[in-house]
């Protein structure tokens, strides 16, 4: 009886030992074809990992993979219901030729909305993937 209680409980730390790493620290990476502004910052299109992590309070790591130099912590405004499908992505609040990160979707986990584009504006969706 000892044993099999030991192996469930191992099995049991074990699987939330995998769940607790999974939760510390999701990330979407991403190929963004155009120029955008996240939080108060411009960012020059290319690729780039935007990274959540627990203790960091409502902020996302966003972070290029084209320029080791070029990352910032942005603020998020509130979290969203997960995207059907389940689908890493990114939103963009479009207006004109400006574009703003406005929704970041991570697998396995709620979004984030952050501040998005002033007044009238049209969304486009950027895939991303792990």
């Amino acid at each position: 009886m000892r044993t099999k209680s030991f192996a469930v409980g191992l099995v049991l730390v074990l699987a939330l030992s995998v769940a607790g790493v999974q939760a510390w620290a999701q990330k979407v990476k991403a190929n963004i074809p155009f120029d955008f502004v996240a939080g108060e910052q411009e960012f020059p299109a290319g690729n780039y990992q935007i990274k959540f992590e627990t203790g960091l309070q409502k902020h996302l790591i966003l972070k290029s993979l084209d320029d080791s130099d070029l990352s910032a912590n942005v603020m998020y405004i509130t979290r969203l219901s997960e995207r059907e499908g389940g689908e890493p992505c990114l939103i963009f609040d479009k207006d004109g030729d400006k574009a703003y990160l406005s929704e970041v979707y991570m697998v396995g986990m709620d979004g984030f909305h952050l501040q998005g584009a002033p007044g009238k504006h049209t969304h486009q969706k950027v895939a991303g993937g792990k």
